[in-house]
C-alpha cells in the first residue's frame, strides 16, 4: 500500500496497480504477480489431487459394498439387542419380553 499522496514517480514501474482507495494505492510488484499464481496453480492441483482420491477410496468401498453391507445390518441388530437390554434394567412394574424371531421379513406380533 502506497499513499496516495506520494508521487507515482516514486512506484518502479515494474509493479502493477491493483486496487485503490481514497487514501492508499495498492501495488503488486512481479515476484508478488509470480507467488500469487503458483499458489493458485498449487491449489488447483492440490484439489484435483484430492478429487482422485476420494474417487479411489470411494471405488474401493464400493468393491466391498456387500462386506459393508452385512456390517451395517449386525450393528443395527446390536443396536436393537442392546436397547432391549437397557430398558429391561431400567423399567418398573408389568413389562412384555420379546421372543426374537429369525425371519426374512420384518415383524411384529403383540397380543394382551
Amino acid at each position: 500500500e502506497v499513499p496516495v499522496s506520494r508521487s507515482e514517480k516514486d512506484i518502479p514501474l515494474s509493479w502493477e496497480l491493483k486496487s485503490q482507495s481514497k487514501t492508499v494505492r495498492r501495488y503488486w510488484s512481479p515476484e508478488i504477480v509470480k507467488l500469487v499464481k503458483d499458489h493458485k496453480l498449487a491449489s488447483e492441483t492440490l484439489d484435483e489431487a484430492q478429487q482422485q482420491v476420494l474417487r479411489q477410496v470411494l471405488k474401493r468401498f464400493d468393491a466391498s459394498f456387500g462386506i459393508w453391507s452385512a456390517i451395517g445390518n449386525a450393528i443395527a441388530e446390536l443396536d436393537v439387542l442392546c436397547a432391549f437390554v437397557e430398558v429391561s434394567f431400567c423399567g418398573d412394574g408389568v413389562m412384555c419380553r420379546p421372543e426374537l424371531v429369525e425371519s426374512e421379513e420384518p415383524f411384529l406380533f403383540a397380543e394382551d
